[in-house]
């Protein structure tokens, strides 16, 4: 009956302790304009298939703190390409640092003119259509 219990105890404890030993790594670095070198600020950073995630702060700085292994990660930000970078750091590293350049995406669509006239109300409702 004893041995039944120890039994049973390791079998519980035995995933919190794996688990516990799991390495965790600092992500970090910056997020830049490719074209102008400008900082990206908010840039959004996620992992794919997990729930971390973060954004580049008025610096264009990011930091987060991931488990060792590899991870899918997507760079994005409005008006410019997404981009998705596969990496891997290690148990052995405290630290995986990766500068990223994103590159300016124009949407093409049909020329819209405003007018205004001095007299009439400055409300303008147009229907855009891509």
């Amino acid at each position: 009956m004893v041995a039944l219990r120890y039994l049973t105890i390791i079998l519980f404890l035995t995933p919190l302790i794996l688990t516990a030993q799991e390495k965790w790594v600092i992500f970090s670095g910056k997020v830049i304009n490719k074209e102008t070198g400008e900082l990206l600020i908010s840039c959004n950073i996620s992992f794919e298939k997990s729930p971390f995630h973060t954004v580049t702060d008025k610096k264009g700085n990011y930091s987060i703190m991931i488990p060792s292994g590899e991870h899918e990660v997507t760079f994005s930000f409005i008006g410019f390409k997404s981009l998705t970078k596969k990496i891997s750091p290690s148990s052995k590293m405290e630290n995986y640092v990766l500068n990223i350049l994103l590159e300016p995406s124009t949407l093409i669509g049909k020329e819209i003119t405003i007018t205004a006239k001095k007299d009439e109300p400055s409300t303008v409702v147009q229907e855009i259509m891509p």
